[in-house]
């Protein structure tokens, strides 16, 4: 059971709320989803948040930091996650069980995109390792991540989106 990142929200002073980070392991339990919405997240907040919780685990401790990108899972894949790390922890109906596959594989792919963000930002940048925050990252796959974002190629394609994020018009910030 390897430690990460969980947010619980808690009560500052004045009533704000503050985010305070407390460990995320594998789960001990199962929690039976009892019912979806119409997008197919479960509509109990327990069952929510172990989907987060599920998702986000899966992408940063069951995903390659040096995997081109996230479809490049095929589909018997994707069902294995979901088979052997969410459904021991998040039991899906049969009848369910498709919505919520639908559900975890598109908060596990944000998830695994905000966790390379996050890794770059926090340690490639600042000439870092993660090997004490993340010991689930093996050496060979962190050293073959941070080649793989400082290459050329990588630079070239941060200055092409840094350019396209600069002429994009936030309409909804326009007074």
């Amino acid at each position: 059971a390897t430690s990460m990142k969980k947010i619980c929200w808690v009560m500052g002073l004045g009533g704000q709320q503050k985010r305070v980070r407390t460990s995320t392991k594998w789960p001990n339990d199962m929690i039976v989803v009892t019912g979806i919405d119409r997008g197919g997240m479960p509509t109990e907040r327990n069952q929510k948040l172990r989907l987060r919780t599920m998702a986000g685990l899966i992408a940063r401790q069951r995903l390659s930091l040096v995997m081109p990108c996230f479809k490049s899972l095929s589909d018997k894949q994707k069902w294995f996650l979901f088979d052997k790390c969410v459904q021991p922890f998040l039991e899906f109906p049969p009848e369910m069980k498709p919505f919520g596959f639908r559900q975890v594989m598109k908060l596990t792919a944000k998830a695994w995109r905000t966790h390379k963000s996050k890794l770059k930002t926090h340690f490639i940048k600042k000439r870092l390792t993660p090997f004490q925050k993340h010991p689930y990252i093996e050496p060979e796959d962190w050293k073959e991540f941070v080649q793989m974002t400082e290459s050329e190629e990588a630079k070239r394609l941060s200055e092409r989106y840094k350019l396209l994020r600069e002429q994009y018009k936030h309409e909804h910030c326009m007074g």
